[in-house]
Parts: C-alpha cells; sequence; structure tokens
C-alpha cells in the first residue's frame, strides 16, 4: 500500500477511503510546495505518494459503520448513486464484485493495511479529525489551512438497529482488529498531548479516541450528531 510522504518530516501518512484521506493529501499538497492549494484533483498529484515507508508511520481509522454510511452519502452526493439506503445495503457486496470504484470505498479497512495496528508510531481516530491537524502543525511548525474536502449533504435516509448489526457483521474482522475507535488500547505508539501536542519519542501511548454508541432505530440526522461530527 502506497502511503503519503513527509520526508522531511520522516513520516508516512496511510490512508483508506473515507478517512479523510483527501483533506490528508491536499495537507501535504501544502506542506511540500511551500503552501500551495491543490488545483483541480489532488489525486492527480501522484507524487505526493511513495512506495517507500518513512522511519514514522501514521494511521487514520473510522468506526466501520460510520464509515459506511459515509461512503453511501458521498456516492449520493458526488457519485451518481441513486438506491436507497436499504436497497443499497441489501445490494452492496454484489455491487462491490461489479463495481471497482464501490469495492475500493467499502471493502474492510484491515484489507489495505500492510502493518499491524502496534507497527504504526501513531493512531488516530477519525471522530478526532482536528488532532491530526494540530500534530501536523507541531511536527511541521507550518499552519495548516481548515481545509475539509469531499463533505458530502444528503441525510434523507434512516439507518436501523437491524442495519447496523447487518454492517457490524460483515465489517467484523475490523472491529475485531482494532479498527473501531478506542476499540483497545494501542501499544508502541508514542505518546502526545494537547492543545500543545508535543511528541515524546519512545514514550507510551495515550489513547486519543472516544467510544460511542449505537442507538437502535436512530435518523441518520441524530447519528451524524452523535456519530461523525467531522462529516466526510
Amino acid at each position: 500500500m502506497r502511503s503519503l510522504a513527509l520526508p522531511e518530516s520522516n513520516l508516512s501518512l496511510f490512508t483508506v477511503p473515507k478517512t479523510g484521506g483527501t483533506t490528508i493529501a491536499s495537507w501535504v499538497h501544502f506542506l511540500r510546495t511551500d503552501c500551495q492549494e491543490p488545483g483541480g484533483n489532488v489525486y492527480d498529484a501522484g507524487w505526493l505518494w511513495s512506495d517507500e515507508v518513512q522511519a514514522e508511520k501514521l494511521r487514520i481509522r473510522r468506526d466501520p459503520v460510520d464509515r459506511f454510511v459515509s461512503g453511501y452519502r458521498n456516492f449520493r452526493d458526488k457519485r451518481g448513486l441513486r438506491l436507497g439506503f436499504a436497497e443499497f445495503l441489501e445490494k452492496f457486496e454484489k455491487l462491490m464484485e461489479e463495481d471497482p470504484n464501490i469495492h475500493h470505498h467499502f471493502q474492510a479497512q484491515h484489507l489495505y493495511y500492510p502493518h499491524a495496528i502496534e507497527d504504526y508510531d501513531y493512531v488516530f481516530d477519525f471522530s478526532r479529525f482536528g488532532e491530526i491537524k494540530q500534530f501536523l502543525e507541531q511536527l511541521t511548525g507550518r499552519r495548516l489551512p481548515a481545509w475539509q474536502h469531499q463533505k458530502a449533504r444528503f441525510s434523507n435516509f434512516e439507518v436501523t438497529g437491524k442495519q447496523v448489526d447487518r454492517l457490524r457483521e460483515f465489517y467484523a474482522k475490523d472491529y475485531e482488529l482494532g479498527f473501531c475507535e478506542s476499540s483497545r488500547p494501542e501499544v508502541g505508539a508514542k505518546s502526545f498531548s494537547f492543545p500543545k501536542a508535543k511528541v515524546e519519542k519512545g514514550g507510551s501511548f495515550a489513547v486519543i479516541s472516544w467510544r460511542r454508541r449505537i442507538g437502535r432505530g436512530v435518523t441518520w440526522q441524530r447519528w451524524r450528531t452523535s456519530f461523525s461530527f467531522f462529516g466526510n
């Protein structure tokens, strides 16, 4: 898996679809081009990614159900999808086999990552995305723009408890391997504190996450308020 590279900071940043990757890529472009905003599609700037892994690795994880719902909203807003949520959930495994773009955005997170969770120096939860920005600013000494790319607005649907159970079953391996937020204490990562975000080499890991609770039969509007304030 290729990663976004910050060679001057000896850092590789690993992201997967719907974990803030477009925003992260835009920040990396900003940092590597002397504060220039990427024009057009940032993914056309292939030089931002590298097969070479830097000395330190950063990873972002997102609750799998939240990530799926976000992906659905994105496809409704920006990619021409017209299926209702219940119909899409019923058909998405078959659609993943037929459509590489759907497969790319909805396959489980653990299938993307080449390293075990304990091999990453920094593990961030998507629900606290602002802390990634703060960490990068402290690491590079540069102030980053408050960009938020790929924000979806479609919200006219419900997510029921049975649908949540269906998705938790499909993404069971993600939950088992720690890709749900605050699933278990991490090991091997360096500690840092906020708001100063001081990086301590070789320190213990301070969990930067919070445990979510999934209600039964909640509407997406309520889900969004309690489940994902970043909104990607």
